[in-house]
């Protein structure tokens, strides 16, 4: 029961989510037009093929948007084994589709 316990408050401390907030100058809202807000992406991996990575879209009042689970972030590109490769392709197109997705919302916004 013990470890368990640790291991509750350990995957805590790695799973704590803090108020992201964002400060800009004054002269540097006319150069980005920031009147609406910026979105930050972040991708986010274990070094464990096993584990699965995100990629996660914040506002800038530090809410998480949306985000992607990509389960094959970590395999080989130029692998031998064709299901791998083939794997780690989806996931960069995910990759690719979310960022445009993103882009879009910012535009439209703007």
């Amino acid at each position: 029961m013990k470890i368990k316990s640790i291991f509750r408050a350990q995957l805590h401390d790695w799973l704590k989510i803090g108020k992201y907030d964002v400060e800009f100058e004054d002269e540097d809202e006319d150069d980005w037009g920031t009147t609406d807000g910026v979105r930050v992406m972040g991708v986010m991996y274990d070094p464990d093929v096993n584990v699965a990575g995100y990629a996660v879209a914040v506002s800038a009042d530090g809410e998480m948007e949306s985000f992607a689970k990509l389960e094959n972030l970590l395999k080989r590109i130029n692998s031998f084994n064709p299901k791998e490769k083939q794997e780690k392709a989806q996931d960069l197109e995910k990759i690719k589709k979310f960022i445009l997705v993103r882009q879009r919302e910012i535009f439209e916004n703007l």
